[in-house]
């Protein structure tokens, strides 16, 4: 009896191993049906618009940056003749009175769907970027357009469908409905490796808000309050099993994108000081200059 209930148990255990299995390549099927997904004529034409940036910068480093605290511990005027790519609430940092990113990526959800509570964002956005290009999810294209909250002309939209985090393998052609990522620094790296940038460094990106969840998350106190005080749900409103889903999540999206770029010759390699992104290679910012 006790072999019979032994062999059972381990039948069991080898379908269980094989059910996980296949939940997992289902999820990853799915992603990539959803990204094939046929796109309107209209939809086509905006995508189309992203060509004139297929491989414009291809060879030239590039450095994108996450908005952490641990930008204050760096020299960002060493930037100033350099390929940047930023994010989300970058606008407010003092760094712009000496240079400007070729690239914003905008990627928070609430940009277009609560887009009244970012109005004053968006005005300091337009006055002091007066150069970069925007990136933006095709989702946002509607309200963007329809409220004139950024330039149009420097407009550029994606079509992000399903999540980088299960899809190990996966286009960068932005012409095309591409992977969205659990944050959007994963947006950002997207973007310059679809321009052809290499190597890619990227700088504060932190990733430590679960080791400290009430230390500040932004290099900008006076951002962080304003988010604080918003009517926009952030993620101190969130479960700390959501947060470690997201991270998790997060996390595996940076380590397929890195098999893309591998894939591609693009080499990313990380900038930033401290922090528990070890997805990528380290490398001390000071000694790139």
């Amino acid at each position: 009896m006790l072999a019979i209930s032994t062999v059972g148990n381990l039948g069991r255990r080898a379908a269980a191993k094989l059910l996980r299995m296949a939940a997992a390549k289902a999820n990853e099927t799915a992603c990539r049906f959803d990204s094939h997904a046929l796109l309107t004529r209209g939809e086509k034409e905006i995508l189309a618009r992203n060509r004139t940036y297929c491989d414009r910068y291809k060879g030239r480093r590039a450095f994108v940056l996450g908005n952490g605290p641990s930008l204050n511990q760096l020299h960002l005027e060493c930037l100033q003749n350099e390929l940047v790519f930023a994010v989300n609430g970058f606008a407010c940092h003092p760094i712009l009175d000496v240079w400007q990113p070729a690239v914003l990526a905008l990627g928070d959800p609430s940009y277009s769907e609560k887009y009244e509570s970012f109005l004053a964002e968006f005005e300091q956005i337009r006055k002091r970027l007066s150069t970069c290009s925007f990136f933006l999810p095709l989702s946002f294209w509607r309200t963007f357009t329809r409220h004139r909250l950024l330039p149009a002309e420097r407009c550029f939209y994606s079509c992000l469908r399903g999540n980088m985090a299960f899809q190990k393998r996966f286009t960068v052609d932005l012409t095309r409905p591409v992977p969205g990522g659990q944050t959007v620094a994963l947006f950002a790296i997207l973007i310059s490796l679809y321009m052809g940038c290499n190597p890619i460094y990227l700088v504060g990106m932190d990733h430590d808000f679960l080791a400290t969840p009430k230390a500040p998350t932004h290099f900008s106190d006076a951002y962080e309050a304003s988010v604080a005080g918003s009517e926009v749900p952030r993620f101190s409103t969130w479960t700390y099993l959501r947060l470690v889903q997201a991270v998790t999540r997060m996390f595996e999206g940076y380590v397929n994108i890195k098999r893309v770029a591998d894939s591609r010759g693009q080499c990313i390699l990380n900038a930033t000081p401290g922090g528990f992104l070890d997805v990528f290679p380290r490398v001390q910012y000071e000694c790139l200059f």
